[in-house]
């Protein structure tokens, strides 16, 4: 009759892989019951000539296939490279870290070559609040920065009017999965997502919840905007990124950072008050990032032997009675707001060093803003405090404030180029002849006190 044999083939997802080895992301819809069908190595290679110093062997192995020698590379935590011979099936594991630019060896040995081991980002487990990148099994690298890319929450509005250029699109989805998918996608912004039909439409439009709706709506279908979590802000100098970071919608210093303080360090206060965290073994360092995640945190107590740091809620001063005697070699540590944090008042400048000052006063943080006069190009313009700079004439003027020497500057409004100078100029000096381009002198008055 038309009778047929079927034969029970198994998937790839339920085999073993060696050691050294990892199971295909797509294991599960892939047939197969072996190594080089179902797994894919933990680490990548890449040949080089024969390096002229090898470093330390690992391990030896006779008659074995390149291959092979990938797989007990990735075996053996040691390895780190390894020089083989696809003539002789030679394989020895070595040590050393090899580098592209390392010298070769002077002459060569037979068909000896040298392989560098480079962890592949398949196996790097990403950070809160980030996601592994799709083209992970093809890059090298075991850091967030090279092998992650920012999760990001969505926000549902109702579908939009203009959608925008079209991504991508996938069908028999989840929500969650249409958002992971937005993630991945570099060009992705929103999306639009139909529950009933689970299907996922990913776009290039950076969608607001004010944008005009579609009229009338489609099915289901809702728009979800991108929201950048902080996780993903890089927090400027003299703040760090909040604890939470990773469940906080933003993408700005006011929203995702918290001000870092200095602390000044004295004798072991007396009346230390309540303990409010104890952590140990921990740096000074440590300890003051503890400090400045605690909101109650107003000094601290260290032991540099026992490592050992005391969270306390006093605002402690220099003057305080110390403790007698003293507990081992612990200290107490105050802290300070940087001015990096402070608001300075209309006609004042922060520091360019805020970020190291500590205080939170006008007279500590910020310096005097000048009014400048515009005049011809002087003869004598002095010397130059800074090399020129591309900047606005506000901006210019903003750099000379900041600068202590500078006293005046020549600006070229058509080149955009702003220099700074140490000479103090009136109207009465003589003017460059002839003078240059359009460059005008503008000179320091100095503030009202």
């Amino acid at each position: 009759l038309d009778y047929k044999t079927y034969i029970q083939v198994p998937l790839c997802n339920s085999h073993a892989c060696a050691e050294g080895m990892f199971l295909h992301p797509d294991a599960e819809s892939m047939e197969g019951n072996d190594d080089e069908t179902c797994c894919l190595p933990r680490h990548s290679y890449v040949e080089r000539t024969l390096v002229a110093k090898e470093g330390c062997g690992v391990h030896t192995a006779l008659q074995v296939k390149l291959a092979e020698c990938k797989r007990l590379c990735g075996v053996h935590e040691a390895c780190h490279s390894f020089t083989y011979s696809g003539v002789q099936q030679s394989c020895y594991l070595k040590k050393r870290l090899v580098a592209m630019e390392d010298a070769a060896r002077v002459p060569q040995y037979l068909d000896y070559k040298t392989y560098i081991k480079v962890r592949l980002c398949t196996h790097h487990v990403c950070a809160k609040g980030m996601i592994l990148r799709l083209e992970a099994e093809s890059i090298h690298g075991k850091d967030d920065e090279t092998c992650c890319l920012p999760r990001h929450s969505y926000a549902e509005r109702t579908l939009v009017a203009n959608e925008g250029g079209g991504v991508s699109t996938g069908s028999h989805m989840t929500l969650f999965e249409c958002e992971k998918l937005c993630d991945l996608e570099g060009a992705c912004r929103s999306f639009a997502y139909s529950v009933v039909q689970r299907s996922c439409h990913l776009k290039e439009t950076a969608v607001t919840i004010e944008d005009a709706a579609r009229v009338p709506e489609y099915l289901d279908y809702k728009t979800y905007i991108q929201v950048p979590l902080c996780s993903s802000h890089v927090c400027a100098e003299g703040t760090f990124l909040r604890p939470d970071a990773d469940s906080i919608e933003g993408n700005d210093d006011e929203t995702c950072c918290l001000p870092r303080h200095s602390y000044v360090e004295r004798t072991l206060v007396a009346n230390e008050g309540y303990e409010i965290f104890a952590k140990s073994p921990v740096t000074l360092a440590e300890c003051e990032d503890l400090c400045d995640l605690q909101g109650a945190c107003r000094s601290f107590a260290y032991s540099v032997v026992q490592r050992s740091c005391h969270l306390k809620e006093t605002a402690v001063t220099l003057e305080d009675a110390a403790r007698l005697p003293e507990h081992l070699d612990y200290k107490t540590y105050i802290k300070a707001r940087l001015c990096s944090s402070h608001v300075c008042a209309e006609g004042t400048i922060l520091r360019p060093d805020a970020a190291s000052i500590p205080g939170q006063v006008g007279e500590t943080c910020c310096l005097a803003r000048h009014s400048y006069t515009e005049r011809t190009l002087v003869a004598n313009e002095g010397v130059g405090v800074s090399a020129g700079t591309h900047a606005t004439l506000a901006e210019c003027e903003e750099l000379c404030d900041l600068e202590s020497t500078c006293r005046s500057f020549a600006y070229s409004a058509a080149q955009r180029m702003c220099y700074l100078k140490d000479a103090v100029i009136s109207l009465e000096d003589a003017a460059r002849v002839p003078q240059y381009l359009d460059y005008k002198t503008h000179f320091q008055v100095p503030a009202v006190q």
